[in-house]
């Protein structure tokens, strides 16, 4: 039965373009998942993959340069004209330096809030990873493309100068796609910005311009299955190639997600909601077009490892030792159950707890939570 595969689903990338990304910074990856499988010509669920060995939630702490002030005296609230005609929204905010001043505060900000500052944990560190941003870096990329959007000669995304180290700003689809942000988070990042604003006294046309241009960019960031709260899953929004140890490592292995799976798949049978989607693999023999206990199973353990990291390749041929099943996509596979919203519900439940107790952080729990909830929209067909 697919049921259990759910657990274990995918991470993966997404992208845009402006100040949002002030909150969420510079990372990768995303992917679809799984869930039960009771259908006829069998197999498993589909699910996209990528990778999400980038390691566990930010406990957040600043990520920013600093203060509000800054070199350019801040926000330039002038609107008015000059010499040369009516000024850019680039010169009202005061050029690079001034946008600069105001992207320290709102960061600042920001990282006051505890659900926006769970999104940041390296930027915090003295030195952060290989392949994280450090504070100086994340604001100087975000400086880029507010003063880009705003008018001025800065490009974004791009490699930024020699004085930033060099550090190449990516596109914000990339940077937001494997955080699953919620809705509600999103607006809470778009309100605090337009509080600081306003308190750098920048002339409210100007914030709603700003907050225009931010909300355009919502649909590219959010994930619309994402639950609220602070995002758990990742260190941090500033990876460029995970953390140390990925979450395949941590899961140990194709052989430790194998057990995991097999756990969470015994414990889902126990329910008696849950197991009638496995009627076929608990029968005496397997129906035909059906796959075996041992094929969903593996199906299932190859779709968790691709999504955590490891070399795995889901949806595929099984190989010849689990008789060359191919597993199937999350929407083909559960059509025709007819799964209900609670029944989903349910077994994310189970297999939370299940992996709970066999011992999996709860970081990483939290993860194939909310990557699991991310694929209900495929899963649940029954209103």
């Amino acid at each position: 039965m697919k049921l259990g595969k759910s657990v274990l689903s995918a991470l993966g990338t997404a992208s845009v373009a402006l100040l949002p990304a002030l909150l969420f910074a510079c990372s990768s990856d995303k992917s679809s998942s799984s869930s039960p499988d009771a259908s006829t010509d069998g197999s498993t669920a589909s699910g996209g993959s990528g990778n999400t060995g980038s390691g566990g939630k930010s406990t957040g702490g600043a990520t920013s340069t600093g203060g509000a002030t800054a070199s350019g005296g801040g926000a330039n609230t002038d609107s008015g004209t000059g010499d040369s005609g009516v000024k850019s929204l680039y010169e009202r905010l005061g050029g690079h330096a001034g946008i600069r001043a105001a992207i320290d505060a709102i960061v600042a900000d920001e990282l006051k809030d505890t659900e926006v500052a769970s999104f940041f944990v390296f930027q915090a560190e003295k030195t952060p990873p290989a392949g994280h941003p450090t504070a100086d870096q994340l604001s100087e990329c975000l400086t880029n493309q507010l003063g880009g959007a705003a008018g001025g000669s800065e490009t974004f995304p791009g490699p930024l100068d020699a004085a930033h180290g060099g550090f190449v700003c990516r596109d914000m689809q990339t940077i937001h796609s494997p955080f699953h942000i919620s809705g509600a988070v999103f607006d809470k990042f778009v309100s605090i910005a337009a509080t600081t604003l306003t308190r750098l006294k920048v002339a409210p046309a100007d914030i709603a311009t700003i907050g225009g241009v931010l909300n355009s960019t919502k649909v590219d960031i959010i994930d619309p299955n994402a639950p609220g709260g602070a995002f758990t899953g990742f260190a941090d929004a500033g990876a460029d190639g995970g953390s140390k140890v990925s979450l395949y490592e941590r899961l140990g292995g194709h052989d430790g997600i194998r057990k995991a799976v097999e756990a969470v798949v015994a414990a889902e049978l126990k329910d008696a909601t849950i197991a009638p989607y496995f009627s076929a693999q608990t029968a005496a023999k397997t129906p035909a077009g059906h796959p075996t206990a041992d094929q969903v199973e593996e199906c299932l353990t190859d779709q968790l490892s691709d999504a955590a990291g490891g070399p795995e390749v889901y949806p595929l041929m099984l190989s010849a030792a689990h008789g060359s099943w191919v597993c199937r996509d999350m929407v083909t596979t559960h059509k025709a159950l007819a799964i209900d919203a609670a029944d989903f519900d349910k077994f994310v439940s189970i297999a939370a707890t299940t992996l709970t107790s066999a011992g999996v952080a709860a970081a990483d729990v939290t993860t194939i939570g909310t990557v699991l909830n991310s694929t209900k929209t495929d899963i649940v067909t029954k209103k």
